[in-house]
């Protein structure tokens, strides 16, 4: 199968035990049968001889049995090349005329059949943004809610926390906010050990050697994995006394 001219082709083989198996070297397959459909977008007829001939490497990997006749076709949909049907017989026998005709009507109904899955594949992707749109938009909402309506900064936090839990399953959660002395830092945490009911405590750092106060002064998101040694976040390293252990 293939979707545009760009994409990478992958070959599905089925077995004589009736198992599917996979062969995506695509160096040989965009040199192989494919690169001649592509351009003629007309059916390739090939005997074993033949067959073995132009694909050397081909025969080796993919059909290192001997077969009778080996047809290629273009898998159609509005003129577009979707992949290869690619039949092999296995008697002495030679594909008919008529033969060619039934299975290009085959081929063209797997074109219409993979043109309604790659449909509703893409559908279902864009129903899954819509859906993060929404929970995006619902948590927006409600922590705009809780700023307008919270009296307290710990009422405040645990709502936050709350929506965060709810909408992205993270654990641990933290509020970093400063204080009237500028050399400290308020760190308000929750931590949910069960759904719904999270321990909540505060701790008082020093904004010295602090991470929270490299964010505050740059205005950028940081990403970093927080470890117990850390010595670039030594005061944030207390948060690992609150949080249980599992």
């Amino acid at each position: 199968l293939v979707d545009g001219p760009m994409a990478v082709p992958r070959l599905y083989l089925e077995a004589d035990d009736g198992s599917i198996r996979s062969f995506d070297e695509a160096s040989l397959l965009q040199n192989g049968p494919l690169r001649i459909v592509q351009a003629s977008r007309t059916v390739l007829h090939l005997s074993c001889e033949d067959y073995r001939q132009r694909y050397p490497r081909l025969s080796v990997s993919i059909r290192p049995q001997p077969f009778g006749d080996y047809l290629a076709l273009p898998i159609l949909n509005h003129h577009r090349l979707m992949g290869l049907l690619e039949i092999t017989r296995h008697d002495t026998g030679q594909f008919t005329d008529d033969d060619i005709a039934h299975l290009e009507l085959v081929a063209e109904s797997i074109g219409i059949a993979l043109e309604h899955l790659q449909s509703r594949l893409a559908l279902n992707f864009e129903q899954g943004q819509l859906c993060e749109e929404r929970d995006d938009f619902h948590v927006l909402v409600n922590v705009t809610n809780a700023v307008i309506t919270e009296r307290s900064v710990e009422s405040l936090v645990d709502k936050i926390a709350r929506e965060i839990h709810c909408y992205f399953g993270i654990n641990a959660i933290s509020v970093c906010l400063p204080e009237t002395d500028p050399n400290n830092l308020t760190l308000y945490n929750a931590f949910f050990v069960q759904p719904g009911k999270p321990q909540e405590a505060q701790i008082h750092i020093s904004a010295s050697r602090s991470i929270c106060q490299q964010v505050l002064d740059s205005g950028e998101i940081l990403l970093r994995q927080l470890s117990k040694d850390d010595p670039l976040a030594c005061n944030e390293t207390q948060l690992f006394n609150l949080w249980p252990a599992d």
